[in-house]
């Protein structure tokens, strides 16, 4: 099962100034775990980050398109995402830290963070690691977020991304989506 895959092809434009001018003060949701804290915002000059868009990339409107940052150094337990089954990650600023993919290595049952009522946090001695990749700058990655990963950060550098992100779609359905608009699109 594919948990991950890099877009070899761009839809947005490398060339802008700052990044940073598309994240809001609206701070939509905050996770922390130990030394690192993973944040959502809304975006800010939103007809300014259409135009970033070199071309439509996908017919499937995402859920919702936030500007996000995961500070600290450390590792981000692994989890799966709330509200989310699938995101398209274009990462701005990456700097080494690794995302890792993982199987149950038998039934398993999750655990809370804090604040939220849904046990979507798991322990690593009842994971196998199944894949791993480290972003890079200015490449899109799409995810399986309804599948147990994790992050490990080594820079005390914030990790950047703009985040596309369905609730209600699979990622074999995203994944068609984008095929299907743009036929000519590198997979890896």
């Amino acid at each position: 099962m594919v948990m991950y895959i890099k877009l070899q092809q761009n839809f947005l434009k490398e060339s802008c100034d700052n990044w940073d001018k598309f994240k809001s003060d609206n701070l939509v949701t905050r996770f922390v775990s130990g030394n690192i804290s993973l944040e959502y915002y809304s975006l800010e000059n939103v007809d300014a980050f259409r135009n970033q868009h070199l071309k439509k990339f996908c017919t499937i409107r995402p859920s919702r398109v936030l500007f996000t940052e995961i500070n600290g150094t450390g590792f981000l337990n692994p989890h799966i995402d709330h509200n989310t089954n699938v995101t398209l990650n274009y990462y701005i600023q990456s700097i080494d830290d690794t995302t890792t993919f993982y199987e149950a290595n038998n039934s398993i049952t999750g655990f809370n963070y804090d604040n939220r009522n849904q046990s979507n946090i798991y322990n690593l001695k009842d994971l196998s690691v199944k894949s791993e990749f480290v972003a890079n700058n200015n490449t899109a990655y799409l995810l399986d977020v309804s599948s147990i990963h994790s992050v490990t950060k080594t820079s005390i550098l914030p990790r950047k991304f703009i985040s596309y992100q369905w609730k209600d779609h699979t990622f074999d359905e995203i994944l068609q989506d984008l095929i299907e608009v743009n036929p000519d699109v590198v997979l890896s």
